[in-house]
């Protein structure tokens, strides 16, 4: 029978697996990715900007640490989290960061200096708006992101295909874009491509991240 010193640190070491498999910014930021649902290996190193085999070996360590698990589909495979304890961990190491790393409150006094020309629209004021049927609200994550959830009357339209398709939004109303999270610039783009092309938009504040940890209702279109 194990003595209770081996029973500890043998539990201990279980624990630490799953602090080994965070420590890596690459690793974290697949898991803050694949928070926004299931992506295949290629998307997921577009959305990092790292090379496909260097995606594949960070994800086998996620997956070994039971972090993420696998969707076999023909010959693709797709990648989402294990459960959704991995995403309330993913926010709550990004909420200690905030409160406790100086650096952390830099970058977010940057992000907020670089977004003083756009309108800013937070939770409760959109909730508001949306029952009175006073704006538009778009995503601009990509499609599969927003097939997994989204926001309830939100309508699809990725960045990389805005520009092209004005057409279906109105500039009689006001328009909100949204996107993965506080913290993401592409809801920033959109807003300024929006603008420059003669829109009254707003970001949401706080993107699909936020929303979800809030327990607030979503969508899915899968």
């Amino acid at each position: 029978m194990s003595s209770d010193r081996e029973i500890k640190d043998n539990l201990y070491e279980q624990f630490a697996r799953i602090c080994k498999a965070l420590g890596s910014a690459h690793r974290f930021e697949l898991l803050d990715l694949l928070s926004n649902g299931e992506h295949s290996v290629e998307q997921l190193a577009s959305g990092t900007s790292m090379t496909i085999a260097n995606t594949s070996q960070h994800l086998q360590l996620l997956r070994a640490s039971r972090l993420v698990q696998i969707r076999r589909k023909g010959v693709g495979i797709y990648y989402r989290l294990a459960d959704p304890t991995v995403f309330s961990l993913v926010q709550a190491v990004q909420d200690l960061a905030k409160a406790q790393l100086a650096e952390v409150d830099r970058i977010v006094d940057e992000l907020i200096l670089e977004r003083k020309d756009l309108k800013i629209t937070t939770f409760s004021e959109l909730e508001k708006k949306m029952l009175q049927g006073s704006i538009q609200l778009v995503d601009v994550r990509p499609n599969h992101e927003y097939a997994f959830s989204h926001i309830p009357g939100a309508q699809s339209l990725p960045i990389d295909s805005l520009t092209d398709r004005l057409d279906l939004l109105s500039k009689e109303i006001e328009t909100v874009v949204y996107c993965r999270d506080y913290y993401s610039r592409i809801s920033d783009r959109a807003a300024l491509i929006l603008q420059n092309h003669g829109y009254w938009v707003s970001r949401l504040e706080n993107g699909m991240s936020e929303w979800r940890s809030q327990a607030k209702p979503m969508q899915s279109s899968e």
